[in-house]
């Protein structure tokens, strides 16, 4: 399992400019974060099929009573909040693409789910051949 410290983001609209789409600088700078992340915490290069998990933490807002905050860990409460999880799943299978597998049509099965942290926001991500 990988970790990418930080608030998750989510693959942004591409731009167009000159009568061309592009995908954003910010975009495309998070898809090189977790390539070379990926490469210093796990570094393996996938043939066949894969099974990609992805897990979006999130912190609990500061605002919130100490009270809401225990509530939402104890009942399980998800973040129903922006990025969409397609957007953060977009991003990590193209931030993986050319590195964790040739590409990322070999991806055969996705899991993600989004959750608050109480300390802590990140992305976990999980790379595993399918057999």
């Amino acid at each position: 399992m990988i970790k990418i410290p930080g608030r998750p983001k989510g693959k942004a609209r591409p731009q167009f400019a000159n009568g061309r789409a592009f995908t954003p600088k910010t975009t495309r700078d998070y898809e090189k974060e977790i390539g070379a992340l990926y490469q210093l915490q796990d570094g393996r290069m996938f043939t066949g099929e894969v099974k990609v998990e992805v897990e979006a933490i999130f912190k609990i807002p500061s605002s919130w009573s100490k009270k809401k905050k225990w509530e939402t860990i104890d009942n399980g409460k998800r973040p129903e909040i922006r990025p969409d999880i397609d957007n953060i799943v977009k991003v990590v299978l193209d931030g993986l693409n050319g590195i964790a597998y040739n590409d990322d049509s070999q991806v055969v099965e996705i899991q993600a789910r989004k959750v608050y942290g109480l300390d802590y926001e990140g992305v976990h991500i999980n790379v595993e051949a399918v057999r």
